[in-house]
């Protein structure tokens, strides 16, 4: 999807619990932090791109692509990896 500005984390994706993507682009997005993504919980990411986002928040830690940790599988391309820890 590409979302809007959201108010909290995660402008393509929040998860606070277990979630898998395979093959997928996350482009566009923006929220608050993880602009893309912001994995709160059990993250896997397979074979995808997550290239675009932004995160509004200022200061730290903004996580632009990605916030959190992600469990990445093969072949995986993250534009800004600041704030993600793959």
């Amino acid at each position: 999807r590409q979302g809007s500005p959201s108010r909290g984390g995660g402008g393509g994706i929040a998860n606070e619990g277990t979630a898998t993507v395979t093959n997928c682009t996350i482009y566009g997005n923006s929220g608050a932090s993880g602009g893309g993504i912001s994995a709160g919980g059990n993250f896997t990411m397979n074979n995808s791109i997550v290239a675009g986002n932004t995160a509004t928040y200022i200061g730290s830690p903004t996580g632009p692509d990605i916030l959190g940790t992600v469990s990445a599988g093969d072949y995986n391309l993250v534009q800004n990896t600041t704030d993600a820890v793959l």
